[in-house]
Parts: structure tokens; sequence; C-alpha cells
């Protein structure tokens, strides 16, 4: 039997409100592509099982479905790849939609580029919609084509990208780990021999009240730092140059966004707790982190202002001054609020 062009893994766990604009959006993409859509139940308690199972019966032409015992979004995504038979394979969440023509736009680019990956850019967005952001997912001011698509916050999802199944071949989401697309997307693009990019944003990734992003932050985000640690180590059979790289932008993107954009949002003595322990843990898992010279190369992106900001907040947290660092990001905050 033929392969199918394309497998979209859709994970499914306590999405009753989102589920059928998800599947509905799914259908209009993949119309006319020899595509399927895996459906994978993590156990959920609400409906959103028994509304997958009537599409999967009303478009079972399309539509695999399957059960199985909660084990977290990592195990999930692992069952749904485990039984892809795309040639492509990419992964739709089920509180999220797409644009009708997302699936079709990147199959293109991968036969017209020869592209073993394809990325296209994504919309963030509220539930009611009022509040709504483009992200460009390349940095089109790096030459080396990897880098342009690591260096991004979004460079780790795995909703964005169609990429070929045998870029994922020995690659597990590490189950019970947060941030687990850090460990594996970079990686299957990292053995990528050609990247192609569709500047359209044809992801819609909803935020919802309860999402990792709107939950007040805690120690239990740290894990980042060992999702960052598993990502690096697995890189290992990478090219030199593509470890170096996926190391600075890992560091810059997901370890020191943390302290920069997260940490620094807490009440004062949160903050400062906050950020001694997320430090010791960088330095203990990571101790060549304030080494890395994407790191400092990075404080010099952006406007002035930001610029400042960042190398005074980088030069405190390498010199351990963490009681200083939560009084200059209490006096920047109140500035900002004049």
């Amino acid at each position: 039997m033929l392969n199918k062009i394309l497998s979209v893994i859709v994970p499914v766990y306590g999405t009753e409100r989102y589920i059928t604009k998800c599947l509905d959006s799914a259908l209009l993409a993949t119309n006319g592509l020899d595509a399927e859509i895996i459906i994978v139940n993590d156990g959920t308690k609400d409906a959103a099982g028994k509304i997958a199972q009537k599409y999967a019966l009303e478009y079972s032409r399309k539509i695999r479905y399957f059960e199985k015992k909660n084990g977290g979004l990592a195990d999930t995504k692992n069952y749904g790849l485990s039984r892809a038979e795309g040639i492509f394979v990419t992964f739709l969440d089920s509180d999220d939609y797409v644009d009708v023509e997302i699936y079709r736009d990147m199959l293109w680019a991968a036969e017209q580029e020869n592209a073993d990956c394809v990325v296209c850019d994504m919309i963030r967005e509220n539930e009611d919609k009022s509040w709504v952001m483009y992200d460009h997912c390349a940095a089109l001011s790096r030459d080396d084509m990897y880098q342009k698509f690591i260096d991004s916050s979004l460079m780790a999802s795995s909703c964005n990208k169609i990429m070929r199944r045998t870029l994922l071949e020995g690659l597990q989401f590490p189950v019970g780990m947060n941030n687990e697309d850090i460990t594996v997307t970079p990686i299957a693009m990292g053995r990528s021999a050609r990247i192609a990019y569709v500047p359209k944003g044809m992801y819609h990734y909803v935020q919802r009240e309860n999402s990792i992003q709107n939950v007040k932050f805690s120690e239990k985000r740290f894990v980042v730092v060992d999702a960052v640690r598993l990502a690096l180590e697995r890189a290992a059979d990478m090219p030199q140059s593509r470890q170096e790289q996926l190391k600075g932008s890992l560091y810059v993107f997901q370890i020191l966004a943390v302290a920069l954009y997260l940490i620094r949002k807490e009440a004062f003595f949160d903050r400062y707790y906050l950020i001694k322990a997320y430090i010791r843990r960088v330095n203990e898992i990571l101790p060549d982190f304030f080494q890395n010279k994407e790191v400092w190369e990075y404080t010099a992106w952006g406007n002035r202002k930001n610029n400042l900001f960042r190398k005074i907040s980088v030069f405190l947290l390498e010199k351990k001054m963490f009681l200083v660092c939560s009084v200059f990001w209490q006096v920047v905050n109140f500035l900002k609020t004049e």
C-alpha cells in the first residue's frame, strides 16, 4: 500500500469547547489531499472524545481514531506518530485550528524546493480574538538555513511545520516533561538536508485562560532547563556547526527567555527567589550558559533601550546579584507604567 503524503496528528484531552472548530479546519485543510487525520484520545474525561468519534465515523476515509489511557501530551504524540503512515507528519492541538490552505501550500513548497521540512508562520490569539499576534517564524537576517528557523521563540513548535517522518526516527517526545517539543523538533530540523519557508500565518494557536502561558510562574517551569539539556544530548549526531547553532538558540530563546520575560513579571520577593533558584538550576545543568557567545550577542539585538535592559539583566544574573536584579526589574516595570 502506498503511503499517504501527510499525517495530521491531533492529541485530544479536555477540549470539548474547541475540538469541533479544530477538526472542521483540519478536514477543510486536507480536502483533496492524500492525507490522514489521526485523532488520539488521551483518556479525556469530557465530551471531546465522543465528538471526535462522531467525526471519525462520518469521515472514516480521512480520519483514524484511537483511544488510550491518559499518559499526557508527549505520550499521546508518540502514540500518534507510531501509527502515522504519511511521508510527512505534523501535529494539530485540538484547541487550535488551521487555515484552509496550510497543508496544500506547505506540501507544494516541499515539492518545489525538495525540502525535508517546511515551516509557516503562526498567529497567536485568545479565545475571543480580542488579542491577536502574528509570529514570524524565520529570522530572515540569518544566512544559514538551519539558523533561520531555530532563531525564534517558536522554533520548537511541532504544529507549524511538516516534517518527513524519517527525520523523526528514533526520536520520542519525553513522557512527563513539559516543553517536550524542544527535545524533538529542532533535532528533526537539524537532520534536514533542506528546509523551506511559507511566510504566511496559517496555524492559529489559541491561548486559553488555563494555558501554561497564562498560569502563574513557578519552579515547575524550570523543567525547560532539563528539556534543553536533553535536546543537546540528542543533537550529538548532528554536524558540529549545527550543534553549536542549536545550543546558542536554545540558550537564548528558551533559557534566557524565562529570566527576561517571565520571572521579571512576578512580585518583588517572588521574583528574587525565583531568579535565584532558576539561575542556580541553569548553572548546575548548563554550566557554560553565561560563556555562550549567542547569549551576549542577543543583548545587541533590537532597539537601544532593549539592548541596555538585556545587557544589565544578563550581567546581573551572571554575577548572581539577584537582589539587585530584582530591584532593577521593579524599577523598569514601574517606569513602564508611567
